[in-house]
């Protein structure tokens, strides 16, 4: 899990990342982001009822979203708020795979050092 500062929590920051931010897409996530003017950045990972209905799933697979977000987190750049949204198929893959889209949309999304 990243650290209390690193999350993006408010629904107002949310929404003004999915007003104003730029969007890439991978296979089991697509991510939205947008320039913070902060020293940091931040990320949040939603997953809507079109994942799962059940609950138990849809929080299954945003643990195994952040855990591949931590895993990425030291060569992501500084000033950026970025939510991840995850895709129905990311319950279908294993972890490998889920982490491995994760940091190609984030390299292609040009948030990677």
């Amino acid at each position: 899990m990243l650290p209390s500062p690193f999350r993006l929590r408010r629904e107002k920051e949310i929404d003004r990342v999915f007003r104003g931010g730029r969007s890439e897409h991978g296979a089991y996530a697509s991510i939205r982001f947008a320039p913070n003017r902060l020293p940091m950045s931040r990320a949040t990972v939603v997953a809507g009822l079109k994942v799962d209905k059940r609950a138990v799933y849809r929080n299954k697979v945003k643990r195994r979203v952040r855990e591949a977000i931590r895993r990425h987190w030291e060569g992501i750049r500084e000033g950026f708020d970025i939510v991840v949204m995850v895709r129905a198929e990311a319950l279908k893959t294993d972890f490998k795979g889920l982490e491995a889209d994760v940091g190609a949309v984030f390299r292609r999304a040009g948030l990677l050092r």
